[in-house]
């Protein structure tokens, strides 16, 4: 795992939504502290086109790749992404106790154009 860290700000492409969908993310063992592949359970805390905020227990350093699976509650409707971590900081709220943005790349383009099409009528 990785220290407090973020990325320069730059403006959003995308608006956010509010909204919490279950967010399961397969982590590469030479991103935790175990000897293989973690997949685990989080929420999201915004959604958007080209990104995702999940709360998720420790950091995980920048730049990672991750495969996830996310399901939407409200539409039930189910995405398989991958996406690059490209910030992750401390939560002082809340818990889980970190935060991370995953910038959505690497993906099949037919289920990003549907993932895109799902965030629309939310």
């Amino acid at each position: 795992m990785a220290h407090q860290a973020e990325r320069e700000v730059t403006p959003r492409a995308y608006a956010r939504i509010i909204a919490e969908a279950d967010v399961r993310l397969h982590i590469p063992a030479s991103q935790t502290s175990e000897s293989v592949d973690l997949i685990a359970s989080f929420k999201s805390l915004d959604l958007s086109a080209g990104g995702i905020q999940v709360g998720v227990d420790e950091p995980i350093r920048l730049d990672t790749v991750l495969r996830m699976k996310i399901t939407i509650p409200l539409t039930e409707e189910t995405f398989r992404l991958a996406g690059r971590v490209a910030w992750c900081h401390l939560n002082e709220v809340r818990q889980p106790s970190w935060l991370i943005g995953i910038h959505l790349q690497d993906c099949d383009a037919q289920e990003l154009q549907r993932w895109r099409e799902a965030l629309e009528d939310l």
